[in-house]
């Protein structure tokens, strides 16, 4: 079997059998969908069963509400294909890019290949849809996950990677004992590192994969929460902890706690959005990946860490107040 492509799905009853039948109408079937339902609340589950009860691609598989990493890992373990594809319930495959891929894979075998997408903004008057290709995205010669990973932060150092942008050879997802962190926001931003800088062989497909819808409501990263906040701290805190790991250079070091020092530096801002009795054992926390602003080289990002400096995290969320929401772009 060539693919194995997992779906978690979490109330989105308005959205999933979009998202299914634009698997199933791809002109190619060497491939399993699982879905995992997530302890969804709402009709979802049975418009899945209705909607694949004549599929045997497509297999429903059920349990209790734990997020959307455990959906993934749960999904990984049930996997057989060759190549691993993530699915968001509420995106689409873009018609013959299934097939596409497979014959680039055939010529091109790797242990992981890095996807582009098309943005998808329903929400307008007259709903939009827009390349969102990289600007240095191209079909790029086998490289190490390492090398990709450095061109791309050297040419667009906002780069943005999603678990649903990458295929994953299952032989080196099994080898390296990759997961997904559970229970936690902004899980993509370690597990795609940490899989890019393993990686032996890589390779990009620059033709757009996946339509990505924008914007829509109940989007868990676009939820301006305690748990939020306290989630990209997490995440910055983890790498600040572990990029000593990888033998960087000092300037792969510098463009890695680069890219980082962007999702710390909106949680400092978004702590400015939340109530005042939720931001207290926030601000204890902040204190640890501080080191990460050295490396900002936003010069929005550098005028915070010298108001922090001066006043701590405290008097700056004040001084952010409402206007922290502003900032709000991730």
């Amino acid at each position: 079997m060539r693919f194995s492509i997992i779906v978690p799905v979490y109330n989105v009853e308005s959205f999933v059998i979009g998202c299914l039948n634009s698997i199933h109408q791809q002109p190619f079937s060497d491939y399993e969908v699982i879905i995992i339902n997530d302890g969804s609340k709402d009709n979802s589950a049975n418009l899945i069963k209705d909607f694949i009860k004549d599929k045997p691609l497509f297999k429903l598989y059920e349990q209790e509400n734990k997020g959307l990493s455990a959906s993934r890992n749960t999904g990984v373990s049930l996997a057989q294909g060759e190549y691993i594809l993530f699915l968001d319930s509420d995106d689409t495959i873009i018609e013959n890019r299934l097939l596409e891929l497979n014959d680039f894979l055939e010529i091109n075998p790797c242990e992981l290949c890095l996807l582009t997408w098309e943005n998808y903004f329903p929400d307008a008057l007259v709903p939009v849809v827009k390349y969102n290709s990289h600007r240095h995205f191209k079909r790029m010669k086998h490289t190490t996950g390492r090398e990709l990973l450095f061109s791309m932060l050297d040419k667009q150092p906002d780069w943005e990677l999603f678990a649903w942008a990458m295929c994953y050879q299952r032989q080196f997802y099994i080898r390296e004992n990759l997961s997904f962190v559970e229970g936690i926001y902004f899980e993509d931003m370690i597990f795609n590192w940490i899989a890019l800088l393993k990686a032996q062989s890589a390779i990009t497909f620059s033709d757009p994969f996946i339509r990505y819808l924008k914007k829509r409501e109940g989007q868990i990263t676009r939820d301006i929460s305690k748990k939020n906040v306290q989630d990209r701290v997490y995440v910055s805190q983890y790498w600040v902890d572990h990029v000593g790991d990888y033998n960087f250079t000092i300037y792969e070091k510098y463009m890695f706690l680069c890219r980082i020092s962007t999702l710390y530096f909106s949680a400092i801002i978004l702590v400015g959005a939340l109530k005042p009795e939720q931001r207290e054992d926030i601000f204890e926390a902040l204190y640890g990946p501080l080191i990460l602003l050295n490396y900002a080289s936003n010069a929005l990002i550098q005028s915070l860490y010298t108001l922090v400096k001066k006043v701590g995290f405290r008097k700056t969320s004040r001084i952010i107040g409402s206007k922290a929401v502003f900032f709000f772009k991730m």
